[in-house]
């Protein structure tokens, strides 16, 4: 029973990487169309700001810097994302109110999988087999404790690198397929796997305030009369 469990977590830990792939790409997307609108900056282009201290105020794009305008652009993405999501979730029998449905499903989703993604890139994919990263723990990590050990992938071992190709491989083919494809894997001694920078202030609010009030701060300091 224990090894059918175990087995059952790598396969969500698989799952929740691959899901970190799909959301990279998407804040990739949200990060072209920001500095697409920083390169041609409108007179007309604002961004509210505000802080603890600090009341909302309508920020000139020009003042804005780049993880600022990235994350209102992952935002626009993250709201359409969640909407689909809720209406699919609806279809299939769900009965959790779109608030309630956000605050429980989607936001856990969506911690756990960008945090697999980063554990994974720090230390490889042997981290998929490892039992102590449960679901409650990718979700109270943060990204930047993950960072702070990683390791450099010219220390990472043969093996770990031969397991990136694990994620890819599909559940559903065969088993004398898949059984044939994981022996190819290990005959050589794989292929060196990277990723592009993953935008830790995204998600992380705390992390995104550091960016947020030093922009506020500039801004306030440039319209406060001598």
């Amino acid at each position: 029973m224990h090894q059918c469990s175990y087995w059952l977590s790598v396969l969500h830990r698989i799952v929740a990487f691959n899901v970190g792939l799909i959301l990279q790409t998407l804040q990739m997307a949200a990060l072209g169309r920001a500095r697409d609108r920083l390169n041609d900056p409108q007179p007309d282009d604002l961004i509210q700001l505000s802080s603890a201290t600090t009341k909302a105020k309508n920020v000139p794009i020009t003042v804005c810097t780049l993880p600022i305008i990235h994350k209102q652009e992952w935002m626009k993405i993250r709201l359409e994302l969640a909407e689909k999501s809720h209406r699919e979730y609806v279809i299939s029998g769900g009965t959790l109110d779109y608030p309630v449905y956000i605050k429980r499903n989607f936001q856990v989703c969506i911690k756990r999988a960008l945090a697999m993604l980063t554990i994974c890139r720090c230390f490889g994919p042997i981290a998929l087999f490892w039992d102590a990263l449960s679901p409650s723990c990718l979700y109270k990590l943060r990204h930047s404790d993950f960072h702070a050990a990683a390791l450099e992938e010219k220390y990472w071992s043969t093996l770990n690198r031969t397991l990136w190709e694990i994620p890819n491989l599909n559940p559903f083919d065969p088993f004398d397929e898949t059984k044939s494809k994981i022996k190819d894997m290990f005959r050589s001694e794989g292929k060196l796997s990277s990723f592009s920078d993953i935008f830790d202030y995204l998600e992380d609010e705390k992390l995104y305030k550091v960016y947020r009030d030093k922009v506020l701060e500039m801004w306030t300091a440039k319209n406060t009369p001598l």
